[in-house]
């Protein structure tokens, strides 16, 4: 059985939790004052478009946010150690995200923010 590695945080510590969808829109129903039902409507037809998108076009680059591209893995050919018959895994694609200049910055600076509180709380005790 493979094993897994626990999610961490960027001070090292293990994750807790990560936001859901569900987060995601009451966070947004929140903010722009919309009941509930039209925020999940929203959210979700959002989420098929992006898909639509990267899927049709290849690639979508979302200003402040980043770019959502498809990139392949070539075909994988390799032989069984022990019975030396020949296996081929085929050619796949996959999603991969980059974040833009801003994100990076807006998240280096959020977590060097919570770094200095939790050294002055350190500190205090």
């Amino acid at each position: 059985m493979a094993h897994r590695t626990k999610a961490k945080r960027h001070d090292g510590a293990p994750a807790s939790r990560y936001s859901t969808d569900m987060e995601l829109i009451n966070k947004f129903a929140e903010r722009l004052g919309v009941p509930f039902e039209d925020s999940r409507f929203l959210i979700h037809e959002f989420v098929d478009v992006l898909n639509d998108l990267v899927v049709n076009t290849g690639a979508i680059n979302i200003r402040k946010f980043g770019l959502l591209y498809l990139t392949s893995r070539r075909d994988i050919k390799f032989t069984h150690p022990k019975t030396g018959e020949q296996y081929k895994i085929p050619m796949k694609y996959y999603v991969k995200f980059s974040p833009s200049g801003h994100l990076r910055s807006l998240t280096n600076s959020k977590i060097k923010e919570n770094l200095r509180t939790a050294y002055k709380i350190q500190e205090n005790e």
